[in-house]
């Protein structure tokens, strides 16, 4: 990514085609962070994996802080400075890789990037399928106590439609006893600048 963007940029925003932008996206440039990547560990999903090499190279495993590559804030001047595509380049050579940029991105990074709440890259499926860190001691996939979560979700700024999308399944997704069609009108009433089409 860096290569193809001008070297006078210091910071960009990658989001994933699957995701809805509810906030103004320019105060996630405005966040004080000094890291190469800013991100949000993953919803919980795939943690805790090994992922193995193809050749003679150490196994990498996962832990909890694995992030969600679909919402990264990258400053360009240290990703270059690190050689950070060339560090992925060679996780791509040696090992077998599931989620292929996500994971590669893990290993590069392990737990060294700054983590963002979760309002940044809000899972969908967090809706229904959410057990909070002070709920399960082992088991959680939130990285939030169920009061920060409460939270978090009536002020989401990104939201992410990994794995089914609603434009497919509208009626699968149920929030508060309404779809997600009802859902998206409710936000559209809260922030009228998404009532443009485009």
């Amino acid at each position: 990514m860096a290569e193809y963007l001008p070297p006078e940029i210091d910071t960009c925003l990658y989001l994933d085609v699957d995701i809805l932008a509810l906030c103004d996206i320019r105060e996630i440039f405005s966040l004080k962070c000094d890291s190469t990547l800013a991100c949000v560990p993953d919803f919980g999903r795939y943690a805790n994996r090994i992922l193995k090499p193809i050749k003679n190279a150490p196994a990498i495993t996962f832990s909890k802080n694995y992030f969600n590559s679909g919402f990264l804030r990258i400053h360009l001047k240290q990703w270059r400075a690190q050689n950070i595509q060339e560090q992925c380049l060679k996780i791509l050579e040696n090992y077998h890789l599931k989620f292929h940029d996500q994971d590669i991105l893990n290993a590069v990074f392990a737990q060294n990037y700054h983590k963002l709440s979760f309002c940044y890259d809000f899972i969908a499926q967090a809706f229904g399928a959410s057990v909070c860190k002070d709920e399960s001691k082992h088991h959680y996939n939130i990285h939030h106590t169920r009061d920060e979560f409460n939270r978090i979700r009536e002020n989401i700024k990104i939201l992410h439609f990994c794995s089914e999308k609603p434009w497919n399944t509208l009626a699968s997704y149920i929030y508060e006893g309404q779809s997600s069609q009802h859902f998206g009108g409710n936000l559209r009433k809260k922030r009228p600048f998404l009532i443009k089409s485009y």
